[in-house]
Order: C-alpha cells, then structure tokens, then sequence
C-alpha cells in the first residue's frame, strides 16, 4: 500500500511539473519589449483593449476622453463594460502602472513607438495611488511636455482629469 502511495505521489508531482509555464508572463519581467511586438489588440474584446506584454496588463485601447474627479473615476472603472460581452473588471491603475506607458525619450512624451492605442490625449491621466505625503492629493501620468515634467506627478484629487482603465494581466488582489 505504501508503494502504490509514493508512485501515485511521484507520478502526480511528474505530471504537474510537465504542464507549460507560458501562461506565467512574470518571469520575463526584466524584459523590453520595444517596437509594435509589445502590444497585442485583443480579438477576444472585440479589439477594444490590448494586452501590453512586457507588463502583463489589458488597457482599453481607446480610453475615454471625458474628464473626472478622482473619485469619480474609481467609479467610472468600476462601471466599465468593454468589448465583446461587455466585459467587467477594470479598475483605475497604480501610478507605476500608468506611467509603464509613458515614454520620455520622444518628444513631446508620449506612448511607445508601435503603439496600438487610439484618443490618447496629450494631458494627465489619473492614477489609484494617493500620495503619501497629503491624502487630498493622487499621482498620474502626464503624456504632453509644456511646463512640467512628463511622467508622475501629482495633484488635488477634486480636480477633473483623464481616465484610463486596465485590467490585470494575472489574477490576484485588488491593488486599491
């Protein structure tokens, strides 16, 4: 009886550690993706997202080009419907999220090279995050170079900005 346990055991632990790791994306998390491979417009919701590979995240590919208070674009996230199904679950994204899509190397800053996305504006897009330092302030990303700094930063959150929801790549607890 013991026999049998161990190679039931042995056989169970060979089968599991044969399965395909490709679903898990984190272990190439060092890796840049530069040029049109990094994005991939996703079929799935009827192309209106796209999955940034070298991140692991859905974006909508044409965010909304309302503005809102940062509360209310919590909200506005959570009420999202896209795609095929209109399918549920986005959700505002953290600051280091957000500014994953900024490139400061063109100019003025904006998306990468290659991009896929469509109604980006050049102006501040809300983060979840809310600064440390004062609770009445969150950080975002800004995509245009006038006077301040491309990239995070941070502002009251009663001021209306831009809204862009992602989804998570991987399942796993809410990052709010």
């Amino acid at each position: 009886m013991k026999t049998l346990r161990v190679s039931l055991l042995a056989t169970v632990v060979l089968v599991v550690s044969a399965l395909p790791v490709a679903a898990d994306l984190l272990t190439t998390w060092d890796t840049v993706i530069i040029g049109a491979t990094r994005f991939r417009v996703l079929v799935g919701f009827n192309n209106a997202a796209v999955l940034d590979r070298e991140t692991g995240l859905v974006w909508e590919r044409s965010p909304d080009t309302g503005t809102r208070d940062w509360l209310s674009a919590h909200r506005f996230c959570i009420d999202r419907s896209v795609g095929i199904g209109n399918r549920k679950g986005w959700r505002l994204p953290t600051v280091q999220e957000i500014v994953s899509l900024v490139d400061p190397t063109r100019n003025p800053p904006s998306l990468p090279v290659g991009h896929p996305f469509t109604n980006v504006q050049p102006d501040f897009y809300w983060s979840a995050t809310t600064f440390g330092e004062n609770p009445s302030l969150a950080w975002g990303a800004g995509f245009e170079n006038d006077l301040t700094e491309p990239g995070a930063r941070f502002t009251t959150k009663t001021t209306a900005r831009l809204v862009w929801c992602v989804r998570s790549g991987h399942g796993g607890p809410d990052v709010q």
